[in-house]
C-alpha cells in the first residue's frame, strides 16, 4: 500500500507540473500573438515608430543648390539631394539642379525620378509651411 501512495503522489508531482508548463505556454503564445498586453507594454500589436516628416523647403532654400557638387532637384513635389549620386544614363542630372521640375532630366536618363533614399525634403504647391535657411 505504500507503495502506491508514492505512485499516486508521483503522479500527481508529474500532472502538477505539466499544467504549469501547458499554462505558462499559453500565457507565452497569447502575449507574443498579440491578444493579451501585458503591464509595462510587454506584448500586444508591435508599434512602428513614426517617421518623421520630411521638411518643406520653399524656392529661395532649393536654387542655392545648383551645383554639380550640391545639388538639389525637383520632381514633382519631392526634392532629392543628388549631390554624390551616381545617376544612370548619358543625359547630363546637372542641368537639373535648381529647377522647379527636374522630371524631363530623368525621364531621359532612363528613369522617373531618384531613388527614394536620396529624398530630403518636399516643395510645397499649395501654401503649406516652408522653411528657408538662414
Amino acid at each position: 500500500m505504500d507503495k502506491a501512495k508514492q505512485t499516486l503522489k508521483h503522479y500527481w508531482w508529474v500532472a502538477t507540473i505539466a499544467a504549469i508548463v501547458i499554462v505558462l505556454t499559453a500565457a507565452a503564445l497569447l502575449v507574443t500573438s498579440g491578444t493579451i498586453t501585458l503591464p509595462g507594454g510587454f506584448g500586444g500589436p508591435k508599434q512602428e515608430p513614426e517617421e518623421e516628416p520630411l521638411p518643406a523647403w520653399g524656392w529661395n532654400e532649393i536654387i542655392r543648390h545648383h551645383e554639380r557638387d550640391d545639388c538639389w532637384v525637383v520632381v514633382d513635389v519631392r526634392i532629392y539631394d543628388i549631390s554624390d549620386w551616381e545617376y544612370p544614363g548619358e543625359a547630363d542630372i546637372a542641368d537639373a539642379c535648381g529647377i522647379l521640375d527636374a522630371s524631363k532630366y530623368f525621364s531621359e536618363a532612363g528613369r522617373a525620378e531618384p531613388p527614394a533614399e536620396l529624398q530630403i525634403g518636399v516643395y510645397p504647391k499649395y501654401g503649406l509651411e516652408i522653411r528657408e535657411e538662414e
